[in-house]
C-alpha cells in the first residue's frame, strides 16, 4: 500500500472513529490554514497523520489506567475546612506596604450611594402589608426574608443597569439575575473524582446565562438564627469555588468571584481573588444601610469590569456620588493610572 493510500485510509478511519471530536476539528483547522499558505498536499497529509497518531497514543495511555471512583457531594454538605481544602482557598493577606486605600473593602463614606427612594417606599409598604398581630397570619420568616432580598437586589440591578446604559451604551453584555441556578464542577483528586454540585439562591451573570464561567456574583439567603453566618458561609464559598475553578480552567484573565450571604439583617460580603484568597466584610442593615446597598452595586459594577468582552469604562466616569473611588482591584488600578486617587 502506498504512503498516500495509507494516509487516506487512516484519515477515513479517523473520521469514522472520532466524528466531530476535538482532534478531528483540529485537523480540519490545521489543513485549512496550511492550504491557505500554499503548503503542499504531501506536507499537509504528514501533519494530519502526526496529529492523529499523537491523539491515538494519548487515548491508549489514558484507557490503560483504571478509572477513578466518582463521588458527588452537594455544596450544602460541605463544612468550612472542606471547602478551603477542595478549592485550595486561603485567607486574604494585604500586600506589605499597601496604602490604606488599597484595602479591599475600604470605601470612604462620602462615596457611598444613598438608598433609592423607590426601594425605601417599597420596603415600607411591604412591611406594612405583612405585619399582623395574629401570629398565625404572619408570613414565614424565610419567605419574608426572600421577598426583602428580592427587592434590594432588584433595586441594585436597576441602579447598575441604568448607570451602564449611560456610560457604555454600545456594550452587548447585559446583567442578568437568575434564581436556583445549578452549579457543578468535577475536582480530580489522587484517589477519586469529586463532583461538587448545588443550586445558588441568586446568581448574577454578564453575557450568556447558560455559561457557568460568566457567573461572577452569587448570593445566598440565610435563615435567621443560624449563628454568625457559618451555616451559610461554607455553602456560599462552595458555590463561589465552583465558579472560580471553572474560570481558572478556561484560562480567564480574571478569576475573581464575589458572594453575598444575608438574613436581611446582617450582610456578609465575600471575594475570592486570582490567588484564591478569600476576603470578607460584615455589615448590619439597621446601622449600615447605605454601605450595604453601595457594596451590592459596586460588586455588580466590578464584576462587569471583569468581563473580557466589555468596553472599559474610563476612570473619569463616576458612579453616582463619585463612588467609583471604591477599590475592588480594577478600579483602584484605573484610578492610579488616571491620577484620580487621592
Amino acid at each position: 500500500m502506498s504512503p498516500k493510500d495509507s494516509s487516506m485510509s487512516k484519515k477515513a478511519k479517523s473520521v469514522a472513529k472520532k466524528g466531530t471530536s476535538l482532534a478531528y476539528r483540529l485537523v480540519r483547522r490545521v489543513k485549512r490554514e496550511l492550504t491557505r499558505f500554499g503548503v503542499g498536499e504531501r506536507v499537509v497529509n504528514v501533519v494530519e497523520d502526526t496529529i492523529h497518531d499523537v491523539v491515538d497514543q494519548e487515548e491508549s495511555a489514558t484507557s490503560s489506567h483504571p478509572k477513578k471512583p466518582r463521588r458527588t457531594i452537594p455544596a450544602t454538605a460541605l463544612d468550612y475546612n472542606s471547602v478551603r481544602r477542595y478549592f485550595k482557598l486561603s485567607d486574604y493577606k494585604a500586600p506589605k506596604g499597601a496604602p490604606e486605600a488599597n484595602r479591599i473593602w475600604a470605601i470612604p463614606d462620602q462615596h457611598l450611594l444613598p438608598i433609592p427612594q423607590h426601594l425605601e417606599a417599597s420596603m415600607h409598604e411591604f412591611d406594612t402589608l405583612t405585619r399582623f398581630s395574629d401570629v398565625s397570619l404572619r408570613t414565614p420568616a424565610e419567605a419574608m426574608g426572600r421577598s426583602i432580598i428580592d427587592q434590594i437586589l432588584s433595586a441594585a440591578m436597576r441602579e447598575v443597569r441604568k448607570e451602564l446604559q449611560i456610560l457604555a451604551p454600545s456594550n452587548e453584555e447585559h446583567l442578568y439575575l437568575t434564581m436556583e441556578t445549578r452549579l457543578e464542577v468535577t475536582l480530580s483528586r489522587e484517589d477519586e473524582d469529586l463532583v461538587i454540585t448545588g443550586d445558588a439562591d441568586y446568581s448574577f451573570w454578564y453575557g450568556n446565562p447558560s455559561d457557568i464561567s460568566t457567573n461572577l456574583v452569587v448570593c445566598e439567603a440565610k435563615r435567621k438564627g443560624e449563628g454568625s453566618g457559618q451555616g451559610g458561609q461554607s455553602q456560599l464559598l462552595g458555590y463561589m469555588g465552583i465558579i472560580h475553578t471553572m474560570r481558572r480552567r478556561l484560562g480567564k484573565e480574571n478569576c475573581v468571584v464575589y458572594g453575598i450571604l444575608t438574613d436581611t439583617q446582617t450582610w456578609w460580603f465575600y471575594r475570592i481573588d486570582n490567588d484564591s484568597q478569600v476576603s470578607e466584610y460584615v455589615a448590619t442593615w439597621k446601622y449600615q444601610t447605605s454601605r450595604i446597598f453601595s457594596y451590592i452595586c459596586f460588586i455588580l459594577r466590578a464584576a462587569y469590569e471583569l468581563t473580557p468582552t466589555t468596553s472599559r469604562i474610563t476612570p473619569s466616569h463616576r458612579f453616582s456620588g463619585q463612588s467609583s473611588y471604591f477599590n475592588f482591584d480594577i478600579f483602584f488600578n484605573n484610578l492610579i493610572e488616571a491620577g484620580n486617587l487621592a
